[in-house]
């Protein structure tokens, strides 16, 4: 999962909480974000409070994405509000099932492994939906297609 920690509109809150959930299905999950911020210290105490910083690994600032999307198993992406997430985009590109709040565009959910659930959704059926889903590890046929530059063309107009 990768995440912008500068931003409280990434609702790390919610992912953590989230994440919780899903180690109580399955004890082996761990949770993988990268980036760095001001909220970076924030989150690591959230982490803690739940007991979950054996389960935790945080990046600083990567060049090997593409890598590091492709050893996920899930995508879960519960922002308070987005324009383009090209974080998103990029984990779809990559085959990665994604799980998403109902706040992102519609123009963003550019693959069938993509499921949008309510912020008002209990963290344990985002739980239980993660826990279900397979990755893909392939770029899907809908995908083949996707121009990046085409989207930011057709979201500036």
């Amino acid at each position: 999962m990768q995440y912008n920690l500068h931003h409280v509109q990434k609702n790390h809150h919610k992912l953590i909480s989230v994440f919780n959930e899903i180690v109580k299905k399955n004890s082996k999950a761990f949770l993988v974000m990268v980036g760095d911020g001001t909220l970076k210290e924030q989150i690591i105490e959230e982490i803690r409070s739940y007991g979950l910083q054996e389960k935790y690994v945080q990046f600083a600032h990567r060049e090997d994405i593409p890598e590091i999307l492709k050893s996920l198993d899930v995508f879960i992406f519960p922002s308070l509000y987005e324009g383009l997430p090209v974080s998103l985009v990029e984990a779809q590109v990559a085959g990665v099932p994604c799980i998403v709040s109902d706040r992102i565009i519609s123009e963003a959910i550019l693959s069938s492994t993509t499921v949008q659930l309510s912020l008002e959704d209990s963290d344990s059926k985002w739980a239980s939906i993660a826990t279900k889903v397979y990755p893909s590890h392939g770029i899907s046929k809908e995908l083949q297609k996707y121009n990046l530059n085409d989207e930011i063309i057709y979201t500036i107009e």
